[in-house]
């Protein structure tokens, strides 16, 4: 069944963009009856820039937002099994959400959470590269 047309709002962006940044997911939000499709969304997006940073800005909050969850995650108790040992399925399944906070995190907001390394060079004396070079150039031109 087709959804009715949503129309856009200021109002109601505000308030896609809000629940995006506390972790909803942009289709659980545009499967509401009083939202959107995700089509209209996209179009919005692509048609007003000033939509588009709002948004990304909600999606970074988001990645904050999975940050913290990260370490609510981690400082949980974990379970016991029926044997009264630590529950590996519970493990396992902590890692998982862990991984993919981690993963969504990363590319929400790559400068805070991604794996980049920052490299820094300095280019002190370039006098004998570039006399070498010419040197170089000037053999190949009279080789031609």
């Amino acid at each position: 069944m087709r959804k009715n047309s949503v129309k856009f709002s200021q109002e109601l962006f505000d308030k896609i963009c809000e629940k995006i940044a506390n972790g909803e997911s942009l289709r659980k939000i545009c499967k509401d009856d009083k939202m959107p499709n995700l089509t209209s969304v996209w179009k919005w997006l692509n048609n007003n820039e000033e939509l588009s940073k709002q948004y990304a800005r909600a999606r970074e909050e988001q990645a904050e937002l999975y940050a913290d969850e990260i370490t609510e995650i981690c400082d949980a108790k974990i379970p016991l099994d029926a044997f009264g040992k630590i529950d590996a399925g519970a493990v396992n399944q902590a890692r998982l959400k862990i991984d993919a906070r981690k993963w969504i995190a990363s590319k929400l907001k790559p400068k805070k959470f991604g794996d980049y390394t920052k490299i820094h060079a300095e280019v002190k004396d370039t006098s004998a590269t570039s006399s070498w070079l010419g040197e170089v150039l000037s053999q190949i031109d009279n080789n031609k």
